[in-house]
């Protein structure tokens, strides 16, 4: 039995059979046609298939007609304001309770008044593709999650707000770091909007000629998962969940270049398997302006109209929107040469300083700069930034990432010590291992690091990264016939392995022995292999000890085709450039892999190559 409405109003408290017998004497007194309905809260889409039970019912509701409309009120949710009255709760089916009876009614399908997420982002670009965005981000909610979160506004701390905001915010931003973040509530909205400004992630794929960045939120992570397999499930309809509308809009600053484009669906409006989207996008120069939404209606598919919206699905995927960079767009590394050059890169790093500011305590905010500065090939700043972090939480990834470091930078010694320090926390660490059997070889420690080579191959089951790094350390020792020795017997046991191909092609091409037989070896790689980018420029060296210094460039221009950065591919394009007719070609391929690779003259050296 509910307790009195007037008891309800007292205590200010109510269960939902007291919450709605209170709305139903308000109703009464209005002269409002209304009475109470019996649902379930979470499973009310089986309640056609339950036999006649009060079991089968754990919610009571007020079902109201007001001026033609029908209303269904639950005096139990938060944060439901008049705009929100005629939205439809997700129960799906419901019992009125009338003196004469009643068959069970389904709820009707009803787009919300208002959007559930209002996501809105600003992406800041001009630094270039090439590096991340800065952003403005702002996510609204209304109903109950806003008045969650407004509930909970008053009691977080700042480090909780802060870790709440990065785990609730780290998709829309694509683990981007955040730096500056508030939570504001609009009462009479009934809304509550977290804001966050900070240095994010946009992906510019670089697997074609002109990078493109995909932008497409309706449909790229749209799946229709329904296995009916079996002969039970095979006319199960698809439920199609809670009715949803979601709103995202984008501005993104592009890089201060001509020639942007956009493909695909610029300007979509669909309904698949009841989920209805509308895309609306602006490209204006150097500016990209778009907005998308998503209503998921909560319609159940049925099983004969799966092939259609799976087939739909394929379609759009086809047509999916994303923006295109200009013709003749620059690499990647020279778009990094180029921004370090014209100092565009402060801003990047000032927002990394705020984030670093804004949790001094903690080796994230470090890590991260570490990163991007990797990423700009400034080894010296992120070994820098990867000590502050290591002050803060040591363990053997972070030591590895500077034992990296402290190699591109020539300081062996260094990188060793770091390694050891990471092999102490993690003495498993095949990585690190791999680390120091290089780190010995380039110390010329050679026997130890053929006694630590030796012992992995002895233990592992694939050897093949092994056995080159072996068949390395026995070439720089000038025993090159010993190392070839090795591959070859391992291929004998794996005849046709692409890697163990290309390992044996570019001993043959460093050290310069065999060149005929190596020749052979990278062809019947490339033959074999799903990336021939470092096959081609394993053959490239054998052909520049031929003096096929012609066959050599093309190998070298098909590698940089597909892989525009590779350090090694630069540089010996370089030397072939200068011993040709364009010196300034080669002097710009040379700059670029030094810019790379800081020890690359040292590297190639070794092999008596120099410019």
């Amino acid at each position: 039995m509910p307790q009195a409405p007037e008891q309800t109003w007292s205590l200010r408290y109510g269960d939902c059979k007291a919450k709605t017998l209170l709305l139903l004497a308000i109703l009464d007194r209005l002269g409002v046609e209304a009475q109470p309905a019996l649902v379930h809260s979470t499973i009310g889409d089986t309640l056609p298939d339950r036999l006649p039970t009060l079991g089968a019912f754990d919610h009571v509701v007020v079902q109201a007609m007001i001026g033609g409309t029908e209303y269904w009120l639950d005096g139990t949710t938060a944060g439901t304001h008049i705009e929100d009255l005629a939205d439809v709760p997700p129960f799906r089916y419901a019992l009125p309770l009338t003196t004469a009876g009643h068959d069970l009614s389904a709820l009707p399908v009803r787009r919300p008044a208002r959007p559930d997420l209002v996501v809105d982002i600003a992406y800041d670009q001009s630094a270039g593709t090439a590096f991340p965005p800065l952003f403005d981000l702002s996510f609204t909610m209304r109903g109950e999650l806003a008045a969650r979160i407004t509930g909970m506004k008053a009691q977080v701390t700042p480090e909780q707000l802060r870790d709440f905001t990065q785990g609730m915010l780290a998709s829309l931003i694509n683990n981007g770091q955040i730096h500056t973040r508030t939570i504001e509530s609009d009462e009479a909205k009934g809304t509550a909007t977290i804001r966050a400004s900070g240095i994010g992630n946009l992906l510019w794929a670089r697997d074609e000629p002109r990078p493109y960045l995909a932008l497409d939120g309706l449909i790229a992570d749209f799946t229709i998962t329904a296995d009916r397999t079996r002969a039970a499930w095979r006319d199960i309809p698809l439920s199609g969940g809670s009715s949803r509308v979601m709103l995202r809009t984008v501005s993104l600053k592009l890089p201060p270049r001509a020639g942007f484009v956009t493909e695909g669906d610029a300007q979509a409006d669909m309904t698949i398997a009841g989920v209805a989207m509308h895309r609306d996008t602006k490209l204006d120069g150097a500016r990209l302006d778009f907005s998308e939404s998503i209503w998921s209606s909560g319609a159940e598919v049925a099983v004969d109209q799966l092939p259609a919206a799976r087939a739909q699905v394929a379609a759009a995927k086809q047509r999916a929107f994303r923006i295109r960079a200009p013709q003749d767009y620059a690499s990647r590394v020279e778009e990094i040469a180029e921004a370090k050059k014209s100092k565009r890169l402060a801003p990047l790093l000032a927002a990394y300083q705020k984030a670093i500011d804004d949790d001094p305590d903690k080796a994230k905010g470090y890590i991260n700069r570490a990163v991007f500065y990797e990423g700009i090939f400034e080894p010296r700043a992120a070994a820098a930034d990867i000590g502050e972090a290591l002050k803060r939480e040591a363990d053997a990834d972070t030591y590895i990432r500077r034992a990296g470091l402290y190699s591109d930078l020539g300081d062996f010694k260094l990188s060793l010590a770091d390694i050891e320090k990471a092999l102490e926390l993690d003495p498993g660490s095949e990585t690190a291992l791999d680390y120091k059997i290089r780190l010995l070889a380039d110390l010329e420690q050679y026997d130890d690091a053929l006694a630590l080579v030796d012992t992995q191959i002895d233990s592992a089951k694939d050897k093949r990264g092994w056995i080159g790094l072996k068949a390395d350390a026995l070439g720089r020792m000038g025993r090159k016939e010993e190392g070839a020795a090795l591959i070859d017997e391992t291929l004998a046991a794996r005849p046709g392995d692409p890697m163990l191909l290309n390992e044996l092609c570019w001993l043959k091409g460093t050290r310069s022995f065999a060149l005929e037989s190596a020749l052979k070896d990278c062809t019947r790689a490339l033959e074999l292999t799903d990336d021939p980018a470092q096959v081609l420029d394993s053959r490239a060296m054998v052909f520049f000890r031929l003096d096929r210094l012609e066959e050599a460039r093309a190998d070298l221009d098909a590698a940089l085709k597909i892989n525009p950065s590779i350090p090694g591919s630069l540089y010996m394009r370089g030397i072939i450039r200068m011993r040709g007719s364009d010196r300034a070609g080669g002097q710009a391929d040379l700059a670029l892999a030094r810019m790379q690779n800081g020890r690359i003259d040292a590297d190639y050296a070794r092999f008596g190559i120099v410019p």
